[in-house]
């Protein structure tokens, strides 16, 4: 459905839902959608919501890059929402990166097995490089077009 339509319609959607945090730190902010119109659809709130949360993603990336001086490179991602190739590329057309999913889309398990792996008790793994097998990169998303054509 958020795929079948170029853009939101000019209707916004800010994720605050308990609060606005980095780099806002507004507590009290509470989320919102604007711009319905008599020719909104469902498509159109879909897509704003898709938006709106790449937009929050590309909030705390540049806040992050002010503070680190430095361009991100790449964003790595990984949890449920990452499964959706469309929602990946917008993350990537939004931040004018690449944007890269791994193979394993739950990290925050593997890495716990990595740990529990390596300890001195049980060492089935000598070092990090003997892991690189485990976690390869599945896809690439390269940003396309122009930021402001795309009207995300």
């Amino acid at each position: 459905l958020v795929s079948s339509i170029n853009n939101s319609g000019d209707v916004y959607f800010v994720p605050a839902f308990s609060g606005l945090y980095a780099p806002h730190w507004k507590s009290d902010a509470r989320g919102l959608i604007i711009g319905l119109t008599q020719h909104t659809n469902r498509a159109h709130i879909l897509r704003a919501i898709v938006d709106g949360m790449c937009f929050r993603i590309k909030e705390v990336i540049e806040a992050m890059e002010k503070d680190a001086g430095s361009k991100l490179a790449r964003l790595k991602v990984d949890g449920g929402v990452t499964v959706n190739d469309f929602i990946m590329q917008n993350q990537a057309n939004a931040l004018d990166t690449i944007v890269e999913r791994k193979t394993e889309s739950e990290m925050t398990a593997l890495g716990c097995a990595i740990a529990a792996g390596m300890a001195k008790e049980v060492k089935l793994w000598n070092n990090l490089d003997s892991l690189k097998n485990y976690v390869k990169v599945a896809k690439e998303f390269t940003p396309k077009g122009n930021l402001d054509e795309l009207r995300i």
